[in-house]
């Protein structure tokens, strides 16, 4: 791909990005209301109109304790059956597989963060990728999991049906041009996002 064609591709993904980021920003500030409802607020709504703006100086964070009490700290454990009885043994191997590899991984850990995500924001999402610059002397890569708060998901304007029925989304997260230009062999040093 030449020079010109990368830059046109990429000037095409970023105009897409600032119509499906405008398109999402309204739902981002009720993404910020359920955090500060879970994180707890000293501001009192006015009773009556042209009230004046107080603050309360006892928080007994009612949100924060419901949601605290439903969170179930136990992974989820994979269950693989066979199609028929000569797979049963293959499917046990997958399993056990699955089972070997939510234990190499801080799986605990994300689920803790999931779990709270859910009960604030009403769903999350597990991006499971390859990372091909880890791995050690008996394999190359490794698989890394991810859970990704719904406000780093930028969906496809006018479609809210699922991620089945899109067609693009996008993800926000936090890299280096360096980082970019190694992994996708795009160099973006001229890029501002």
């Amino acid at each position: 791909m030449s020079k010109k064609e990368s830059k046109q591709r990429l000037d095409c993904w970023q105009k897409k990005l600032e119509q499906d980021r405008d398109a999402w920003e309204r739902f981002s500030s009720k993404f910020d209301h359920r955090e500060e409802l879970y994180f707890g607020s000293r501001e009192l709504k006015p009773v009556v109109e042209n009230d004046a703006k107080r603050t309360t100086p006892h928080v007994r964070n009612i949100i924060c304790e419901l949601i605290e009490a439903q969170i179930d700290p136990t992974v989820p454990q994979p269950k693989v059956s066979g199609h028929s009885q000569e797979r049963e043994y293959l499917a046990k191997v997958v399993e056990d597989k699955i089972r070997n590899e939510l234990d190499r991984m801080p799986m605990e850990a994300l689920n803790d963060v999931a779990e709270r995500i859910v009960r604030i924001q009403g769903g999350v999402l597990y991006m499971a990728e390859w990372d091909s610059s880890s791995g050690d002397h008996e394999h190359t890569g490794d698989l890394v999991i991810t859970a990704m708060h719904p406000k780093q998901i930028i969906p496809q304007a006018g479609v809210y049906t699922g991620f089945r029925d899109m067609d693009h989304f996008f993800i926000k997260r936090s890299t280096t041009k360096t980082y970019i230009k190694r992994r996708y062999g795009v160099d973006v040093d001229d890029e501002q996002e």
